[in-house]
């Protein structure tokens, strides 16, 4: 799907020096809790955010209040990123329309039901009235010029038959840019309401989910989800007609594990993979995902020691509480002083520096999930990079 949005997000009431991160929109479920995960946010109500660029379509930027629910963000994006062009010249028509019934940005819900409502719109492959007039007397829209000769039809006065056409229908021209064709737009039955967004995201029944495809036929694609019985890797397989997983090009990934297609070039073939999404079951059922891929950044572990890793979680300390430098210097200044000593000294302290040394000295990792550090304070190392042959291909 297109990038439509560029969305900033970070708890909601937080200061400036919270943690926040970047989403583009449309994004998978995964994705967008992954978001959330690095931010700290445990529920979508604990989270701001901001529309900050529109890089699939930017006339909304001018129209649109860039502030809103996250779910109706990623609505919205998911709905145009699947618009044909006649379908985006057709929005941004309606939200020109609503526009003009007030002087203040649109709410991101009310654009989302005229995404909704684009196929009550008729759209003319025309930028101008004399255009829009040729094309309705072209078209037998116009009564009475059926029979005429072509050279008096060539004579007609197009531009106010345009004109006089679209102050009557009330229709409204829309500008060509990368948006769209652009084109003239006009209602011909009442706007639709959108569905309702769910008011929480879903959690997919999924760990990993892969398009798979043969490196003969790009055209056949299947979907692989993992965990997955024999059953179904040998439908998928089938469904290829191929006869061994070395002839399964990897081509898309959604996952618990947004690190998952770099750790893919160490990991030999399909079994791995299952072997980690097994091993990870238990992890998710626990609530220790953000944990799995803090340690696995800590580690910077991309072998196929990864699975080993989810099953030897227990020897890292993970606290998702210190997202930087300054929450290290204020926990370890919290079990030394008491609230006023504290204020008085944090002024003349510098807050980052001594987070970073005390970090260093317990031989702790931080990471966007929060800080890692092993159980017996030992330095965190990644596995030995070995030289394995790549068994897994994503392209």
């Amino acid at each position: 799907m297109a990038d439509v949005f560029t969305v900033y997000l970070t708890r909601r009431g937080s200061s400036g020096d919270a943690p926040h991160t970047s989403l583009t929109l449309p994004a998978t479920p995964y994705q967008v809790l992954d978001a959330f995960e690095r931010i700290g946010a445990a529920h979508e109500r604990d989270v701001y955010a901001r529309i900050e660029d529109y890089p699939g379509m930017e006339s909304l930027g001018k129209r649109m209040d860039y502030l809103g629910e996250i779910r109706d963000m990623t609505a919205l994006a998911e709905k145009i990123s699947a618009m044909n062009d006649a379908q985006r010249t057709a929005l941004r028509g309606l939200v020109e329309m609503e526009a003009k019934k007030s002087d203040q940005p649109l709410p991101i819900t009310r654009v989302l039901d005229l995404a909704y409502s684009t196929e009550c719109c008729h759209v003319v492959d025309a930028c101008n009235d004399e255009e829009l007039g040729r094309f309705y007397a072209e078209n037998g829209f116009i009564p009475g010029l059926d029979d005429i000769p072509d050279d008096v039809f060539e004579m007609l006065d197009f531009e106010q038959i345009g004109r006089e056409t679209r102050l009557a229908e009330g229709g409204m021209f829309v500008e060509r840019s990368y948006d769209s064709p652009g084109g003239y737009v006009v209602r011909h039955s009442d706007l639709k309401q959108a569905p309702p967004v769910p008011t929480s995201l879903p959690r997919p029944d999924y760990i990993f989910r892969f398009a798979i495809q043969t490196f003969w036929d790009q055209k056949n694609t299947a979907i692989l989800d993992l965990p997955a019985s024999q059953e179904r890797l040998d439908d998928a397989l089938q469904k290829l007609n191929a006869s061994s997983w070395d002839e399964v090009v990897f081509i898309d990934y959604d996952g618990a594990i947004p690190e998952l297609p770099s750790v893919c070039e160490w990991i030999e073939g399909i079994e791995e993979l299952i072997k980690l999404a097994e091993a990870l079951k238990p992890v998710m059922e626990s609530g220790q995902l953000p944990k799995f891929k803090a340690v696995l950044e800590a580690t910077r572990c991309s072998s196929p020691d990864v699975t080993r890793l989810a099953e030897r979680l227990d020897e890292y300390v993970f606290s998702p509480n210190l997202r930087s430098e300054r929450d290290v210097a204020l926990s370890e200044l919290r079990c030394m002083l008491d609230d006023e000593t504290m204020e008085l000294l944090l002024p003349h302290l510098d807050a980052e520096g001594f987070g970073r040394a005390i970090a260093e000295n317990q031989n702790a990792v931080q990471t966007p999930y929060g800080l890692v550090e092993r159980q017996d304070g030992g330095p965190i190392q990644g596995p030995e990079q070995q030289g394995y042959e790549m068994g897994v291909t994503m392209q």
